[in-house]
């Protein structure tokens, strides 16, 4: 697979196509060939643009060839159609809807006891399967919107790489490998900014370790700005998380590199007190760096390292909050607080519910942090806006703890109330303070802003969201169209290497590569109280119409399972969400399984076509978390959106791993997303319009239209980097 032009797929849409030089192109062949292409990326859910059409002819055959085989391999990947998908019953739903009781329940139990057996004589092709001869199937009758793609240069390429090293919040894993590739390739373009930390450290180590655009390398350097940040970089070096939030091992540094992290820590100010933050990662870095050899180049490197070593007290920032906070010193925490505003605006909440009743100290806080607003970050001020303006009326919040392969989080409970007038005085400030920044920005002219955007939510952390077939922001609503009714989910896997095995499976078995994932789904009322599920021992409702098309539970060659839903039955019967989730019964964590893909589908005819038809999922996911639990989506049927949760879920469950076992945990995670209060995409494009333009209600006399209908969502680079900008970095006035 061409690396550079999947990149450039997964993230625009767009075909990396290049000539070869002094081989002329066939018109007659490759308008025959071009139009073949056309016909197969369509059957993906793809066509080609006209001019990306006739672009495409100009290439010379072996070049051309090239082009169409790696797009429609990437293709396949991306809709998960780069397997086989054969359930354990080929005529799925209507065979599982037609069989008896006695069937389903004679079949499981045969394959279940051979799988017993496959695992004490260590031998996966020993697991039954019934054999049903595949009826010749309706063909697919669907209508399906294709999405276009066009024709991208290396250019494109270059601009790609620098939106996603300046976006203002954390990127996902297939973001950083994506910058690892560019820069290998000399692709990696360097934006004016570097706000996020976490991706200067992955932007730096790419440019460092490909060594090839020393220019580019050494002002990615000069940005790091206290010594966690080259905790970072050394920690990208390393290959390890650069959230900090995950012990990483280092790795053992050359001379030159070695020299490098320490001239670039010898001149920052607060040296130790920025280290002790994390002790014990230092001391293990100070093991690689040997700081002692170079006591006379970098002195104040190796003191620090000295006073971390030898557990010296270190006054640090955070100790001298807390101290004043717990005499209740409330005037000079605010006074300390302001030399930080970003730490400022993170405890206002905590400082407010200090004050209690008390009106006047909860002005002179809120006062002291719109003078410092200015110097706080955007994503933060959004964040602080938003909590605010609904901090009243939510006793439900979705977490995700920071760290690239965080589980998620429902916090139940009711928090000390804060005065609506005090609540409304801190959503001022931030407003104020984000208009004031953005309409620093170049002018917009008359925008539009559809108000359907208020469904998607702000990219704040993608650490760890999956690579999938589009890229969504958990919490976001994403609606789908009426008139098809019938839901598919599916999973795809296959089982570990022989002697791979690491997680402890059901019989105890610590080295089995047998992997059985289970597919279910459980549906719930508009309250969230339980109707029904759908799972490997419920393979039919006998209410909806629901049914699973047959539990595998082996997959040395690959498996999968469905599960279909009609959304008229769930609505007639009471029901409103429906939680697709998907389990490793045997206990190993999805990053273990060679091969694990989740998704969905909606149909019409759910009897025609075949089983699983690529031009009809919606969306795809690669699940590799370290979870063995986890809940890609929630489906509201009454609203027809798509709730994207893909959300790692901790079990609770000490032997199977099952929905039924892990029950309370996942209706509270799924109540929880239905209530997900964060900035959403309509209040941050409506803060730029009022601020740099003139609101419009009709797009077609706007001069910059923000919409779900041209991808506005869709483009979290641009979000992240162009409209989440943060005020040119100042030193925060003293108090």
């Amino acid at each position: 697979m061409n690396t550079l032009n999947d990149i450039l797929l997964r993230h625009s849409n767009r075909i990396l196509a290049t000539r070869a030089k002094g081989i002329a192109a066939s018109t007659t062949v490759s308008k025959s060939l071009v139009a073949t292409f056309n016909v197969n990326i369509q059957d993906l859910g793809y066509t080609l643009d006209p001019v990306s059409f006739t672009w495409l002819q100009t290439l010379d055959k072996p070049t051309m060839v090239g082009v169409f085989t790696d797009t429609i391999e990437s293709l396949k990947a991306l809709k998960g159609a780069n397997v086989r998908y054969k359930p354990m019953y080929p005529n799925f739903p209507e065979q599982v809807m037609e069989a008896s009781d006695a069937e389903l329940y004679g079949n499981a139990i045969l394959h279940y006891f051979s799988f017993i057996v496959a695992d004490a004589i260590g031998d996966a092709s020993f697991v039954w399967m019934p054999k049903y001869r595949k009826d010749k199937r309706e063909a697919l009758g669907e209508k399906v919107k294709l999405t276009i793609l066009r024709i991208g240069t290396s250019d494109d390429l270059r601009v790609l790489g620098a939106k996603i090293g300046a976006s203002n919040t954390s990127i996902s894993e297939a973001d950083k490998a994506d910058i690892r590739e560019l820069a290998k390739y000399d692709l990696l373009g360097l934006a004016s900014t570097t706000p996020n930390k976490e991706n200067l450290a992955t932007v730096a180590a790419a440019l460092l370790t490909a060594n090839l655009a020393p220019a580019v390398t050494a002002t990615a350097l000069s940005r790091l700005d206290t010594a966690t940040d080259v905790l970072r970089l050394a920690t990208a070096l390393s290959g390890g998380d650069v959230s900090l939030a995950k012990d990483s091992k280092f790795r053992s540094f050359k001379r030159a590199e070695r020299r490098l992290l320490l001239d670039t820590l010898e001149p920052m100010g607060s040296l130790a007190e920025d280290m002790r933050r994390h002790e014990m990662r230092w001391i293990r870095l100070g093991e690689r760096l040997h700081p002692a050899e170079y006591e006379k180049q970098f002195p104040f490197v190796v003191r620090a390292f000295n006073k971390i070593r030898n557990g010296l007290h270190i006054a640090t920032f955070n100790s001298k909050v807390e101290k004043l906070i717990s005499e209740g010193k409330a005037s000079e925490v605010v006074s300390v607080l302001r030399e930080r505003p970003g730490d400022f605006a993170r405890r206002l909440d905590h400082l407010l519910r200090l004050c209690g009743q008390n009106e006047s100290s909860q002005r002179f806080i809120i006062n002291a942090f719109f003078k410092v607003a200015a110097f706080v970050s955007t994503p933060v001020l959004l964040q602080v806006m938003t909590h605010f303006k609904s901090r009243n009326k939510q006793n439900m919040r979705v977490v995700f703890p920071k760290g690239n392969t965080a589980k998620v989080q429902a916090i139940v409970g009711t928090r000390a109330v804060i005065s609506a007038d005090a609540c409304g005085r801190v959503v001022m400030a931030c407003e104020h303070t984000l208009n004031e920044r953005f309409s620093a920005l170049p002018k917009l002219g008359k925008v539009y802003v559809d108000p359907l955007l208020a469904d998607y939510l702000v990219p704040f952390s993608q650490r760890s969201a999956s690579k999938g077939t589009r890229t969504l922001v958990r919490g976001s609503k994403i609606g789908f169209p009426a008139g098809k009714d019938t839901l598919r989910f599916f999973i795809h896997w296959k089982n570990q290497d022989e002697g791979e095995g690491t997680g402890k499976n059901t019989w105890g078995d610590d080295g089995n590569s047998r992997v059985d994932l289970d597919l279910s789904a459980l549906i719930y009322d508009p309250e969230f109280n339980y109707k029904t599920h759908v799972a490997y021992f419920n393979l039919r409702s006998s209410e909806y119409k629901a049914f699973h098309s047959g539990d595998i539970t082996s997959a040395p060659k690959g498996a999968c399972e469905f599960i279909d839903i009609d959304i008229a039955s769930v609505l007639a019967y009471g029901g409103r969400y429906v939680i697709m989730m998907v389990n490793s019964y045997t206990g190993q964590a999805f990053n273990t399984v060679p091969e694990c893909y989740a998704g969905w589908m909606l149909r019409d005819k759910p009897q025609s076509g075949e089983v699983f038809e690529a031009k009809t999922v919606l969306d795809k996911i690669d699940v590799t978390s370290e979870s063995a639990q986890v809940m890609p989506l929630i489906i509201d049927c009454l609203s027809r959106k798509v709730i994207w949760a893909d959300a790692a879920v901790g079990k609770r469950a000490h032997y199977a791993n099952n929905i039924a076992s892990n029950y309370d945990i996942i209706t509270l995670i799924g109540q929880a997303f239905t209530k997900i209060a964060k900035p959403d995409l309509y209040t941050l494009f409506s803060l730029h319009a009022e601020a740099r333009g003139r609101l419009v209600t009709d797009p077609k006399k706007a001069d910059k239209v923000f919409s779900v209908e041209t991808g506005t969502p869709f483009e979290l680079e641009t979000i992240a980097s162009e409209y989440m900008s943060n005020p040119e970095k100042k030193k925060a006035a003293k108090a």
